[in-house]
């Protein structure tokens, strides 16, 4: 009877522990922050086989593209301008609002020949 009290005393502490760390799991606010921009994606460029689809978009200005990675390999998009993604795994994604008229030619770095144009015009 003794042990039985003992381990009462010990395990009784250790559950209600459990479940009060159990039930706060939930309380938590899991809700994802709104894009403070708010940028719609006017056009979609996917990265399979090796190449950029379609090559060549157009967007009117303060629209934004989104790149996506559709392989097993990595990719990056690289901008003549200096902007770049970071490395795109397959699955990952990347966009950039065009808020100037211009052509806007990039690559991915780690295959040449892999290449596109953004076109901003009114």
């Amino acid at each position: 009877m003794r042990r039985s009290r003992f381990a009462i005393r010990l395990l009784g502490p250790v559950a209600a522990v459990a479940l009060l760390t159990a039930c706060d799991e939930g309380d938590t606010d899991t809700a994802e922050e709104p894009d403070a921009g708010n940028d719609t994606v006017a056009a979609t460029v996917t990265m399979s086989d090796v190449a950029f689809s379609p090559e060549t978009v157009e967007i009117a200005p303060g629209e934004t593209v989104e790149f996506v990675n559709e392989e097993q390999m990595v990719h990056d998009v690289a901008f003549d301008d200096g902007e770049a993604s970071e490395d795109l795994e397959e699955g990952d994604s990347y966009t950039r609002t065009f808020d100037e008229e211009g052509e806007f030619a990039y690559e991915c770095t780690y295959h040449p020949g892999m290449e596109g144009t953004v076109i901003v015009e009114d």
